[in-house]
């Protein structure tokens, strides 16, 4: 519980940038750039920020009226599992059965908070993010997954996952973060 608490305060970490919607700009190169679908609603960001330390990979932005974080635990390109599982199509219930739910494990985490009510908070339990460009200066990759709100976390169990994830909110997108210290040197 304590790493999903200290992911919820890497939301609020200096390197959340506000953003402007619109199309892909030269200032879209220069500051990152992420687009995310959740529960059928589309968002858009510019200026995300990304910051890997101690093995880990942090990603951030806002546009005022939200904030989305992404947690890694890894610096490396390749498939991440967000929340207990990666499964998020149930109709491949051996995947589930035979890959087992380490709730201990919950290391990689995605959230998307709403600041105009932040008790909507969201948090993916089963999902994968795809980091295909991983570098001190800039991550990019892509995410999917279903979410449940922050506050339904707490009685998450094997039995109550899999209802989670038939329920879970849609949540996919892409993303480019730039390396926070290369964004401020640009300000």
């Amino acid at each position: 519980m304590k790493k999903l608490l200290f992911a919820l305060v890497c939301v609020a970490l200096p390197f959340v940038f506000a953003s402007c919607d619109g199309d892909d700009s030269p200032l879209d190169t220069l500051t990152g750039k992420m687009t995310m679908v959740i529960n059928g609603t589309s968002h858009s960001y510019t200026g995300v920020g990304s910051y890997q330390k101690d093995g880990k990979t942090y990603i951030a932005t806002t546009d005022g009226s939200n904030a989305v974080m992404i947690q890694l635990n890894g610096t490396k390109t390749g498939a991440y599992t967000l929340g207990v599982t990666n499964v998020t199509d149930l109709n491949d219930w051996t995947k589930i059965v035979t890959g087992g739910l380490d709730f201990g494990k919950f290391e990689n985490v995605m959230t998307f908070v709403p600041f105009n009510n932040t008790n909507e908070t969201y948090i993916v339990i089963a999902g994968e993010c795809n980091l295909t460009t991983s570098s001190s200066l800039q991550v990019s990759g892509t995410f999917k997954g279903k979410a449940i709100q922050y506050k339904d976390i707490s009685n998450l169990d094997a039995s109550s996952v899999i209802k989670l994830i038939t329920d879970g909110t849609d949540i996919s997108g892409t993303f480019t973060a730039m390396e926070t210290s290369s964004i401020a040197g640009l300000f």
